[in-house]
């Protein structure tokens, strides 16, 4: 439903509004906590209205840029647009970004604070899951797609590798786990995967959640991400993904390089290179030694860098510092 108009947001909208005057009233909170919503003119437009209406109650103001790429929508915005858009969200006392290699929307909005704090994922890994074994399904390679499935995440592109890969093709399998957006996406992926004979080589399973999820992690030997979607920040399922030692080829695309080390702990190729895709696949598909070290090294990083208790931590420190600061101290940190 991103970037759809829908009559229930707007009561939806409204309520919100409502519901952070009541708060701010009834607890007297100083800091106002937002997300700002990916290059999309609807949901711009949402946060417009959101921010006019609420942020002015507030002493402090906190964005956290989980989507990427405001900025370059608001330059694009007619002159009259823009000014209501950047009246109710220039200069935050802080923002948090997820990776120094996103788009620069702190700066943009001329945040007093900017912070750069990745997201993490709970450590699943470890939990007994059910494992099935290649020699049942015949298979030496098992691929792994998780996440919004639509083009711009580059599934489209995947299939197109995999249609390359003559001589590995009958050892590799790729399961794709994930809603599609939208929902009519999904006759043109099935569409393409006949047109290119991969029905012996895919398998579509849709939305999968809790255990169900992280048994297809369990299961897989690398996962493949190719996206170049436009509010792409920073792709928690990279991070999933890694916490389970599955070397990981993703794309040089917003934050991604900021999870994925090159040649370390998977690979990144340009955006909508097939046979830059289809190259690297093929390279771990054939050599199960640096698939298993690669995979060592992303669990590594994992555990170095994006755990939930290293996230919470350093995301105290931004409230605290924020809380405590000054309106005249305007340091990036």
């Amino acid at each position: 439903q991103v970037g759809r108009f829908q009559i229930g947001k707007v009561f939806h909208l409204i309520y919100l509004i409502f519901s952070v005057f009541w708060l701010r009233i009834r607890y007297r909170i100083q800091v106002l906590y937002f997300p700002p919503a990916g290059p999309d003119r609807i949901p711009l437009i949402r946060d417009t209205l959101f921010l006019l209406s609420t942020r002015w109650l507030f002493r402090k103001t906190v964005f956290h840029f989980q989507a990427s790429g405001v900025s370059e929508l608001i330059v694009k915005l007619p002159a009259w647009q823009r000014f209501f858009v950047m009246r109710a969200m220039i200069r935050p006392d802080a923002a948090i970004q997820l990776s120094a290699l996103t788009v620069a929307d702190a700066k943009f909005l001329e945040a007093k604070r900017t912070y750069f704090i990745p997201n993490a994922a709970d450590d699943f890994a470890g939990k007994k899951l059910p494992i099935r074994t290649h020699d049942q399904d015949g298979l030496k390679t098992r691929i792994l797609y998780v996440g919004t499935v639509c083009e711009t995440k580059g599934i489209l592109v995947l299939l197109d590798a995999l249609s390359r890969l003559h001589r590995e093709l009958k050892s590799i399998h790729l399961d794709i786990v994930g809603s599609f957006q939208p929902s009519s996406f999904k006759a043109v992926v099935s569409r393409k995967i006949d047109s290119l004979n991969l029905s012996s080589n895919v398998s579509v399973h849709g939305q999968k959640i809790g255990d169900e999820k992280w048994t297809m992690f369990a299961n897989a030997d690398l996962f493949c991400f190719p996206s170049y979607y436009g509010s792409e920040g920073f792709p928690c399922v990279l991070v999933e993904a890694m916490s389970f030692s599955l070397p990981v080829i993703s794309t040089k695309w917003r934050g991604i390089p900021s999870i994925v080390a090159d040649g370390e702990t998977g690979y990144l190729v340009d955006t909508r290179d097939i046979d830059g895709l289809a190259s690297k696949i093929a390279r771990l598909a054939s050599d199960d030694n640096l698939s298993e070290e690669m995979g060592k090294r992303a669990r590594a990083r994992y555990e170095t860098e994006f755990t939930r208790p290293k996230h919470l931590q350093q995301m105290s420190k931004v409230f605290l510092e924020v809380a405590n600061a000054t309106t005249s101290e305007s340091v990036s940190a």
